[in-house]
């Protein structure tokens, strides 16, 4: 599997594998379609990604491919199961007061991604005034990549991006980040793919 998303009010997950596209109804846990991965997404053929995550909670639904090379945005019909092709950007025209953060993620090197509609479980600890211009005292709608720093001693890392500010607004070790830090946890480096759906779902290798 390559990568996984959930979007908002499906009641179902996406799991992307390198030719296939499942999907998983919640409400049972059972797989109820299956799409190739060429019809729904050819812009993708050829190209190396690393994970995928429904980045608006509002329609319409934007579906984003995060890869080596940049972004894949589509607009994702829940309805039809189906996506419409909106635009790449190049990593290059990514905005720099986000990537260019020590806060940011190590682009080269994220395992898996969730996004979280309104941070119900406390998750994000950070107050996000302290890192951006904000006067919420608490990160709301946020994304959060779990990614290996690469350098020196193996780090895996655990990093908010707060949505509201549109900043990277924290960044701790995978080993103390919630809720990578309950017991029975994986391990950062057989995630394969996130999704978030009153709960987190983790696809392990």
């Amino acid at each position: 599997m390559i990568a996984a998303f959930s979007a908002p009010g499906s009641g179902e997950v996406g799991a992307v594998t390198s030719h296939d596209v499942f999907i998983l109804r919640l409400s049972d846990r059972q797989w109820i379609d299956h799409r190739t991965r060429i019809s729904l997404f050819p812009e993708l053929e050829g190209m190396g990604f690393a994970e995928a995550e429904v980045v608006s909670a509002s329609a319409p639904t934007h579906l984003v491919f995060y890869g080596y090379s940049g972004s894949w945005d589509y607009v994702w019909m829940n309805g039809s199961r189906t996506a419409s092709y909106d635009h790449f950007t190049a990593f290059a025209d990514f905005p720099p007061a986000e990537w260019g953060s020590p806060l940011a993620p190590p682009w080269f090197d994220v395992l898996g991604i969730y996004a979280h509609p309104d941070n119900r479980e406390g998750w994000a600890t950070v107050d996000p005034s302290t890192v951006c211009m904000t006067t919420a005292h608490t990160v709301g709608p946020y994304l959060a990549f779990v990614s290996n720093d690469g350098f020196g001693p193996v780090e895996n890392l655990v990093t908010i991006y707060d949505q509201g500010c549109s900043r990277f607004v924290q960044k701790s070790p995978f080993a103390d980040a919630a809720p990578f830090n309950a017991t029975g946890a994986p391990d950062p480096f057989v995630v394969q793919g996130m999704a978030y759906s009153d709960g987190l779902y983790v696809f392990l290798r």
